[in-house]
């Protein structure tokens, strides 16, 4: 699909039947692509460049909109620092 990922891939389906998948790319960005009910490929790749994440995302929909979960590493706090959690929304479903 024109992707390379460095872990495990994630994905989720909307109520219209798109599906929206989650990679982490080998330099730790997620990156984004939109597929139909029928697996084909409906967008690129987009990459979020702002933060790596320590994790592979977890997505979530709610109501029309999916949601991506990052876990960031905090490197503010104490010698092996902490880790750090956010939601962002990354596709409206409509």
């Amino acid at each position: 699909m024109g992707g390379s990922t460095s872990d495990t891939p994630h994905s989720i389906a909307c109520a219209n039947g798109n599906i929206v998948v989650s990679i982490l790319d080998f330099f730790s960005h997620p990156e984004y692509a939109k597929f139909d009910g029928f697996g084909n490929q409906q967008s690129g790749w987009s990459v979020d460049t702002s933060e790596p994440s320590v994790w592979p995302l977890q997505l979530t929909a709610n109501g029309n909109s999916v949601y991506s979960l990052a876990t960031l590493l905090d490197d503010g706090i104490g010698a092996g620092g902490s880790y750090l959690g956010f939601w962002k929304q990354i596709y409206n479903c409509q």
